[in-house]
C-alpha cells in the first residue's frame, strides 16, 4: 500500500462567508478526497479587494485564502486589457504569496489540482513551476461549449490563448462530461481530456419512496441560478403554461437565485402561474435541496446548455426522475431508463413531456433511479479515478479508498 498522496488544489471557484455555494462541488470533493489523501486548499478570487494570504483548518481541509492586489477602475476600452493584466501579474504573485504562507503549516505538494481553468489553471502552472511538481486541470466551465456564447467574447483573443497553454502544459486535462471534452479537443484546449464527472453527496444516501400520493398533484423541482439565457427558465414557464392549459396540475418548485429572478417571477405572474403552478423559492443550501428532492415527484433540467449539470445528477441520486433537455453534459447519464430527454428549446416537447411524467413518475424505481447515479458519482467511484491517475502521473502504485496508511 502507498503513502497517502498531498494534492493541493486549486479552484477558481470555492464557497466563502458571502458566497457559501460557489463552488461548493469543488469543497465536496477535495473532502472526500481527503480520505485518502492530505488535502489542502488554495484560492485566490478574482476581483475582490486585496488581503494578506490566511491559512485556516476548515473540516478535515488546510485551506490558504488571499487576494490579489485591486485593480483601479478600468474604462470599457481598457477593460480587456486588465483582465490580462490581472491574470498575468496580480494573480500569479498572489497564488505563489499564499503557497508560502500555506507551506509553513502543510508542506509541498506531490501534485496540484486545478478546478476550472480561469482562473486557476494558470495559478496551477506557476506553483507548478515554482515547485517542481505536475498539474492536472478540471474544466468545469461553460465558455468551452459551442452553444455559449464563449469565452472570446467576453476575455477578447489573449486571455484564452494564456488558458490554451496552460492546460495544454497540464499533465493531464479532465472535462466533467464527453460533450465538454469533445468541445476543449474541437477548439485545441487539449487533444484527449479524461472524462470525471463531479461527485455527487447524495449518491451516498439512499433514495426514499415517493412523497406525493398518487392522488394528490405531483411536485416538480427546479434547480439553478436561475439564468434566463442559460437556463432556459422563460420556455420552461411556457411549457408550464401549455401545459396548465391542458387542465394537467402540477407544482414546480424552483431552488436557487439570480439576476433574472425578479423577471421570471413577473413571466410567471403574468402567464397566471405564480404561486399556483410555480413557487420561487430562493437560495437553498446542500441539504434543503436534497429534501426538495425527496419532496418532488420529479425534476426538469431545461438549459440551453451544459457541461455536467449536478442538478439532474442529484435527483437521480435522490430516486427522481428527469425531464431534461438535450443540453450537452446529461446526455452521458440521463436515457429513458431514468427520465425523458426532450429538444433543445422547445416548450411544446418539454409540455409533453411534463404531461407525460405527471402521469408516469411513479412507474420509475428510486432505488434503482439512485443506484445509477451511485454508480458514477458516488465518493468512492470519483475519488478512485483521481487517485489513479495522480498515481499514474507520478508513476507510483495505486492507493486504495479508506486506506489509513501515512
Amino acid at each position: 500500500m502507498s503513502r497517502r498522496l498531498k494534492v493541493l488544489i486549486v479552484p477558481s471557484w470555492y464557497p466563502q462567508a458571502d458566497l457559501p455555494t460557489h463552488g461548493v462541488f469543488v469543497q465536496q470533493q477535495a473532502e472526500a478526497l481527503a480520505a485518502v489523501c492530505d488535502v489542502a486548499v488554495l484560492h485566490v478570487p478574482l476581483a475582490r479587494a486585496a488581503t494578506p494570504a490566511k491559512v485556516a483548518q476548515e473540516g478535515v481541509l488546510t485551506v490558504v485564502r488571499a487576494m490579489p492586489p485591486e485593480q483601479p477602475n478600468l474604462s470599457a476600452f481598457s477593460r480587456r486589457l486588465g483582465n490580462v493584466r490581472e491574470l498575468t501579474f496580480s494573480y500569479r504573485r498572489a497564488c505563489i504569496a499564499a503557497f508560502d504562507q500555506l507551506h509553513d503549516a502543510w508542506g509541498k505538494p506531490d501534485i496540484i489540482h486545478a478546478h476550472a481553468s480561469i482562473p486557476a489553471s494558470l495559478g496551477a502552472r506557476i506553483l507548478s513551476r515554482h515547485l517542481g511538481v505536475p498539474y492536472v486541470v478540471t474544466e468545469h466551465q461553460a465558455e468551452f461549449l459551442p452553444e455559449s456564447p464563449g469565452l472570446r467574447s467576453s476575455s477578447g483573443r489573449i486571455v484564452p490563448w494564456m488558458v490554451r497553454g496552460a492546460m495544454r502544459q497540464a499533465d493531464a486535462v479532465i472535462a466533467v462530461s464527453r460533450h465538454l471534452a469533445d468541445a476543449l479537443t474541437a477548439s485545441g484546449y487539449s487533444d484527449d481530456p479524461l472524462v470525471i464527472p463531479n461527485l455527487v453527496p447524495g449518491a451516498m444516501q439512499p433514495a426514499q419512496p415517493f412523497a406525493v400520493p398518487a392522488n394528490s398533484v405531483p411536485r416538480l423541482a427546479h434547480v439553478s441560478l436561475l439564468s434566463s439565457y442559460e437556463k432556459n427558465i422563460p420556455m420552461l414557464l411556457d411549457a408550464l403554461n401549455l401545459v396548465d392549459e391542458r387542465g394537467v396540475e402540477c407544482l414546480m418548485q424552483l431552488a436557487g437565485d439570480g439576476p433574472d429572478r425578479a423577471a421570471l417571477e413577473a413571466r410567471a405572474s403574468e402567464l397566471g402561474l405564480l404561486n399556483r403552478r410555480v413557487r420561487f423559492l430562493g437560495a437553498r443550501s446542500t441539504r434543503e435541496v436534497r429534501e426538495l428532492f425527496d419532496e418532488a415527484s420529479f425534476s426538469i433540467v431545461s438549459s440551453r446548455y451544459e457541461t455536467f449539470s449536478m442538478a439532474a445528477a442529484e435527483s437521480l441520486a435522490a430516486g427522481r426522475p428527469v425531464v431534461c433537455t438535450r443540453c450537452g453534459g446529461p446526455e452521458d447519464f440521463v436515457d429513458e431508463s431514468v427520465g425523458l430527454l426532450v429538444r433543445n428549446d422547445d416548450s411544446l416537447a418539454m409540455a409533453d413531456a411534463v404531461e407525460w411524467m405527471c402521469a408516469h413518475y411513479e412507474e420509475y424505481d428510486p432505488m434503482a433511479l439512485h443506484k445509477h447515479a451511485a454508480l458514477r458519482f458516488s465518493s468512492d467511484v470519483v475519488v478512485n479515478r483521481l487517485v489513479e491517475l495522480y498515481w499514474s502521473i507520478l508513476g507510483g502504485d495505486t492507493i486504495g479508498v479508506g486506506s489509513d496508511d501515512r
